[in-house]
């Protein structure tokens, strides 16, 4: 069983910014951009996505088109996942 590699994408309208062990960028928030930041993720990448009202939907397709493991999470649980300082219920 390959070890999971998480990488966290911030979608913008016009951009996705992503970091995850050892890589880090920025692509445009199109076609050709999810394309070059699908090929530079390591074999087991786990991407986690914020929603952004609709601005996810082509990474989410292709990522899924090209067997990517992803999550699509609310953005209330990551504001309340960084304002405590971890998951929800640690205080």
């Amino acid at each position: 069983m390959s070890e999971k590699i998480y990488f966290g994408v911030d979608v913008c309208k016009k951009s996705l910014a992503f970091c995850g062990p050892d890589i880090a960028g920025q692509v445009p928030n199109n076609a050709p951009g999810v394309r070059r930041l699908l090929a530079r993720l390591p074999k087991g990448a786990h991407l986690i996505i914020e929603a952004s009202g609709g601005y996810e939907r082509e990474l989410v397709s292709l990522a899924q088109q090209n067997a990517v493991k992803l999550s699509v999470i609310n953005p209330r649980q990551v504001a309340r996942f960084c304002s405590r300082g971890g998951p929800a219920g640690q205080e």
